[in-house]
């Protein structure tokens, strides 16, 4: 037990015999320390023990006086010196002391002392500590003080001005930032000896000839606290070349005292005292984790082979005992490659076992785990076909879906084929699966073959649809050379084309500079196209048309103006690199000058619809065709894209859904939502409240 436990155990007691002695053993041991002395002085007063409690602060006090430990001595007065100091000599006492701390800045001393007041007049009141507080402040910095200043870096303190209360300080890159001592606390970090960034300053080729584990303990052992992965970069900046520091980086922490926390970009790094320490914290750390955070600690635990073997005989306890399945499945997957005589029969009989193994496989999160257990099942299963079949439109990943599709072609083309034609009638079911298609359609002619009009269609018009967010990069990526679309666009029929042209100019979510690639492929295989060049009228509703002139008369005339009024006042706030709301207006007039561009452009194509001119006897823009199944009627009406309400049954005629009505007639079979539906009746529309 240590002192300063045996002294809280004698005050519990109220042992005071022994108390006094703990008290002198501790004040031998540790007599800096002051948090103990101070808590056993508190409960003496609540003991009714003042006199004893002053007694022994005063022994503490000579202990400190006789040591020359002027600075604890100091922080003793401050805290405890009514306690124990007679009234009238706190000012003299402590004037002592602080001649004593600061003897050695002579002069300094003398100017601060006068700037904060303390030289004058013996004031016991609370403001003395003040005035103690600021003198501190005031003498904390040296000319040669070595500092790390916020934001800036390593320098040291060139001119100090007690008059004025602000110093100079000379940093690598710049000389003389001058700082006010009030701001010196915040800004400021005295570096002592030793600690790495200091000697980095003084002594940068001793650190540079390290090895890469010995400079990380410097730098580590320098601060009190865990460093991230991007300070520990910013530290050894200059002290190992930029290039290699993933090599560097790799080597240094693979040194068993290195400790982790915390995951991703919150990991932070510190040195532990010894490598038992390390496998001790490590350990701690270990068992109190959940499932996931004990496999990362396995993952990090391989440098140490007495604790990764530990770790391992804990997760294989836990997998032969738990009752959860998914969490066995997981656990013998990750030892896999440290017990491939345990492990892979384990995985092979919970797949075997399992009735519907789905749920199994779609606990693992990582796609590797997923490819092996995929790779297990064929040879667990007998039905893994029937496995892989289900599990086909619930994967994202592309290269699983490689695996899986593979196998599927492997145990028959027909089971392959119902999913890719699954894909085709409903790929915003499935769009990382339609991503995953969209992509090998590039290079496998068997995805393209006789579908690359629905193909390119349903691509155009995924890149613009929330439902495929996650995937629009993927998507994105087909329309560039070597891609899927240009690989389509090679093989459309003259037809196709004129309509294909309509569609990237339409589609939504592309820039100029993915759509006139495209266009200009088309123009350079279809010559025709030329006589198509001119822009498709955009059919609306009357009262949609008149809305979007509204709007646009709105924006000319109102919103604009405003806009450039607030542009002008923001600029006249001053430095338009910091100014928010100049940024804010800036933006605000790009966003309000393209939306009037385009409703402009829009408008000029603008052709509002006459219900009573329009032919009814097959689906067309301005019909509204009822379709039905064995189960249920649908009824969808066709119109422009300013009235699309989905939910009201109006969709658009630049629609994949509206591409696929339209020329049909009653009597016609077409697929809706993956279901078989014939027209049943057609008519022209009823003029709706538009929809924006």
């Amino acid at each position: 037990m240590s002192d300063s436990e045996q002294l809280k155990l004698a005050l519990q007691r109220q042992d005071y015999e022994q108390l006094e002695e703990e008290w002198l053993a501790l004040a031998v041991e540790s007599p800096t320390d002051l948090r103990p002395f101070l808590e056993a002085a508190d409960v003496l007063g609540r003991q009714g023990q003042e006199e004893r409690a002053s007694a022994l602060l005063e022994l503490l006090d000579q202990t400190l006086r006789e040591q020359s430990l002027w600075g604890p001595r100091l922080d003793l007065l401050q805290l405890a010196g009514r306690r124990f100091i007679q009234t009238g000599r706190i000012h003299e006492t402590v004037m002592e002391t602080i001649e004593a701390l600061y003897m050695p800045r002579g002069d300094d001393l003398a100017v601060a002392l006068a700037a904060v007041g303390l030289d004058k007049g013996r004031d016991e009141t609370p403001k003395i500590w003040d005035k103690v507080d600021r003198l501190r402040n005031l003498l904390t910095y040296e000319v040669g003080t070595v500092v790390l200043m916020t934001g800036k870096g390593v320098g040291r303190v060139s001119e100090i001005n007690l008059t004025l209360q602000t110093l100079k300080v000379d940093l690598e890159q710049q000389s003389g930032v001058a700082v006010g001592f009030r701001a010196a606390g915040k800004m400021l970090e005295i570096l002592p000896p030793g600690h790495l960034l200091r000697r980095k300053l003084e002594e940068p080729e001793a650190l540079a000839d390290l090895d890469p584990p010995e400079l990380l303990q410097r730098l580590l052992t320098s601060y009190d606290r865990p460093l991230s992965a991007s300070e520990i970069r910013d530290s050894v900046s200059g002290l190992i070349d930029p290039k290699p520091w993933a090599s560097w980086w790799a080597a240094a922490r693979k040194h068993p005292q290195v400790l982790a926390e915390g995951k991703g970009a919150r990991q932070s790094y510190s040195w532990a005292e010894s490598d038992q320490h390390a496998r001790d914290v490590s350990w701690t750390g270990f068992e109190s984790a959940d499932l996931a955070g004990q496999l990362d600690a396995l993952r990090k635990a391989q440098r140490d082979p007495e604790l990764s073997a530990q770790m391992t005989d804990w997760l294989v306890r836990r997998a032969e005992t738990t009752r959860d399945d998914s969490e066995a499945l997981l656990i013998w997957l990750s030892l896999e490659r440290a017990l491939p005589e345990r492990a892979t029969p384990a995985v092979k009989q919970l797949l075997a076992e399992s009735a519907d193994p789905q749920p199994l496989l779609a606990s693992l999160d990582q796609r590797a785990q997923r490819e092996r257990a995929y790779a297990l099942a064929r040879e667990a299963r007998a039905c893994w076909a029937d496995d892989y079949e289900r599990r086909f439109p619930q994967e994202v990943d592309p290269r699983a879906l490689d695996a899986l599709a593979a196998g599927l072609e492997e145990a028959g083309g027909e089971r392959l084929a119902r999913q890719i034609d699954s894909i085709y009638a409903q790929p915003n079911k499935v769009p990382a699966v339609f991503a995953w298609l969209a992509e090998r359609a590039a290079d496998d002619s068997s995805l393209r073959g006789g579908r690359q009009a629905k193909l390119l269609r349903q691509i155009l018009f995924a890149i613009g649809e929330q439902a495929y967010a996650e995937v629009r990069l993927r998507l994105l990526a087909q329309l560039e050379t070597g891609g899927t679309v240009p690989r389509l666009l090679g093989e459309l029929t003259e037809a196709e084309a004129v309509e294909a042209h309509g569609l990237i100019q339409r589609a939504r979510g592309l820039e100029d500079y993915h759509r006139e690639p495209l266009l200009n492929a088309l123009r350079i295989r279809f010559s025709s196209l030329d006589h198509h060049r001119a822009e498709q009228p955009l059919y609306t509703t009357a009262e949609s048309l008149e809305r979007k002139r509204r709007e646009l008369r709105s924006l000319l005339e109102e919103d604009i103006p405003a806009n450039r009024r607030a542009i002008e006042e923001a600029r006249a706030m001053g430095d338009l690199r910091e100014n928010f709301e100049y940024k804010a207006a800036r933006q605000r007039h790009e966003y309000l000058s393209a939306r009037a561009g385009e409703l402009h452009g829009q408008l000029a194509r603008a052709k509002a619809l006459d219900p009573g001119a329009i032919d009814p006897t097959e689906i067309r823009i301005g019909t509204t065709a009822r379709l039905r199944d064995s189960d249920r009627a649908t009824v969808i009406t066709i119109l422009g894209p300013w009235e699309t309400a989905p939910d009201r049954g109006i969709v658009s005629y630049e629609s994949e859904l509206g591409q696929q009505l339209l020329g049909r007639r009653v009597g016609d079979k077409v697929t809706v939502a993956g279901k078989e539906m014939v027209v049943d009746s057609i008519e022209r529309f009823a003029e709706p409240g538009a929809a924006s």
